[in-house]
């Protein structure tokens, strides 16, 4: 494999307990307290049914023809004649050859459906499931673990979940009441489960599980605006299309300097694209937007330095809030839980508000 032609994507820091704490600056985990360790993230393309085979540019799997997926990888550097090798930084091997560059899938790295629906993760960071509308009134739930592979029968046969239509919200007590409930049962084969609830179209419906018996329940919000389609055998796994997008738009961001007007504009498009996703229940698409704005925010903060001292306070201080929100409503997109998602995209909003008065001539 060559070495790297650019220049490496940058330093993030995650934690290697929790793979999904992932943070811009060192630190501890706030979830454990162990130190972050330092990760080059970037998004490359892997066979869906071989997962291995991975892949720096779309394409076709060598093993099987089906078209790639894009899928989250960590960048690192090795040798040629010393695969154990395994540096964060470009530079020379001991025989003298540039280090060159290798890919290694990480968990919750490809939240890609399989069967068309809308895909989630689970607050565990193990679990992951899909949620599906073939019909009108059937509603189907699909079982994977954290590298997105199904689960076995004997696994999900110890599950049990249902589907609500229809609750009312106690914003004192922060509970719900549910006002109309369906079962769900797994499929014949195991594949799925499976549950008739009378919905009209668009859809909403939250799917309730519980893993094991003795264990919290999840909670997923689901919105299908139509029918859901299941591919054609042979045709390619249905992608999340803003991964693709995402990598462009730091790619830009990487290479292109920006005005304080451009920065401004984008911030501004961003977030109305991000209110766009909340208010239609496109969770998986929210990351890309409140990263974008994020990404954009702390450019305006590293331009602030010529605003009057207590202008650039305010920036900072809402650069801040702009940047929390931002990590919640991606945390919370993959969880799919819309109450949580609303309530970070309330910070979210105050945030770019304060922001955008900060900077206001």
């Amino acid at each position: 494999m060559p070495s790297h032609a650019q220049a490496p994507p940058p330093l993030s820091y995650t934690c290697p307990m929790d793979p999904d704490i992932v943070e811009d600056k060192p630190g501890a985990c706030p979830r454990c307290k162990m130190t972050l360790e330092p990760i080059r993230l970037d998004t490359a393309y892997a066979c869906p049914t071989h997962t291995n085979e991975i892949q720096p540019a779309p394409g076709k799997c060598r093993i099987d023809g089906r078209p790639l997926v894009p899928v989250t990888v960590s960048l690192y550097f090795t040798c040629a004649d010393n695969r154990t090798v395994h540096e964060i930084n470009p530079g020379a091997c001991a025989n003298g050859a540039p280090r060159i560059v290798a890919r290694e899938r990480r968990a919750h790295g490809d939240h890609n459906p399989r069967h068309g629906g809308q895909f989630f993760m689970a607050s565990d960071n193990f679990h992951h499931l899909e949620g599906t509308y073939p019909r009108e009134g059937i509603f189907r739930l699909y079982f994977y673990d954290d590298f997105t592979r199904p689960l076995p029968r004997q696994t999900t046969s110890g599950f049990s979940a249902r589907a609500v239509t229809r609750e009312l919200y106690d914003p004192a007590t922060k509970t719900y009441k549910e006002m109309e409930a369906f079962p769900l049962a797994v499929s014949k084969d195991g594949r799925y489960f499976e549950g008739h609830v009378p919905t009209g179209l668009p859809a909403q419906i939250t799917a309730k599980v519980k893993f094991k018996a003795d264990e919290a329940e999840h909670r997923f919000d689901f919105s299908f605006p139509a029918v859901t389609v299941e591919p054609k055998p042979g045709t390619p796994v249905t992608l999340a299309p803003p991964t693709a997008a995402k990598a462009q738009f730091e790619a830009t961001a990487a290479t292109t300097p920006r005005t304080t007007d451009a920065l401004l504009a984008e911030v501004a498009g961003q977030t109305k694209a991000v209110e766009a996703a909340v208010r239609d229940g496109a969770f998986g698409e929210i990351y890309l937007s409140a990263l974008a704005t994020k990404d954009a925010a702390l450019e305006l903060d590293a331009q602030a330095g010529d605003l009057p001292a207590d202008r650039h306070a305010r920036v900072s201080a809402a650069v801040k809030k702009i940047v929390l929100s931002a990590w919640l409503l991606d945390l919370y997109g993959d969880l799919g839980d819309r109450q949580k998602i609303e309530e970070a995209y309330q910070g979210f909003a105050a945030g770019v508000k304060d922001l955008m008065d900060a900077y206001a001539k």
